[in-house]
């Protein structure tokens, strides 16, 4: 039973798929370790837990903010500017004139953007979206799907 945001109870009754989803070979591992310094880049702040409940045409769908997925996407996204020229040189991390990073990182979406998620997870999609757009915002997001209280899906979302 999980207590909603909106004060309502969903009663999650299945996950048995959660680490056997048809397109991943089992489950994701452990979270990425460093290949450059972590610290030289962007710090934000790990975003609080957030339950969402939805209906749509009949179907109960709960979201829960995936946190620990969160830093999986994060991490990764380090490494990735660590292994890009455009936000890595001569060992350190590249920085804007004003000595801020070269690349600013949150971990919600903007309020009112309808991101398509992804699944299961493949941290090249992260490398391939800074490697074609090394500079800028970047906002990262991981929910937990459930449908009528069965576990649907990790969704990863990037913008």
């Amino acid at each position: 039973m999980i207590r909603c945001d909106d004060g309502t109870n969903y009663t999650i009754t299945d996950v048995s798929r959660y680490d056997k989803n048809y397109f991943a070979s089992g489950p994701v591992g452990e979270l990425p370790t460093p290949t450059c310094d972590w610290s030289q880049f962007d710090q934000p702040e790990l975003p609080g837990g957030e339950i969402r409940r939805f209906n749509v045409e009949g179907t109960d769908y709960l979201f829960i903010h995936n946190l620990y997925e969160t830093r999986r996407m994060l991490y990764t996204l380090y490494n990735a500017m660590g292994a890009n020229p455009s936000t890595w040189q001569n060992g350190q991390a590249v920085r804007r004139s004003d000595g801020t990073p070269w690349v600013h990182i949150q971990l919600t979406m903007p309020e009112g953007e309808s991101v398509p998620g992804f699944w299961p997870w493949k941290p090249e999609v992260v490398t391939e979206a800074l490697d074609a757009c090394p500079c800028g915002d970047w906002c990262l997001e991981v929910w937990d799907v459930y449908a009528d209280g069965i576990f649907q899906r990790t969704e990863y979302k990037i913008f």
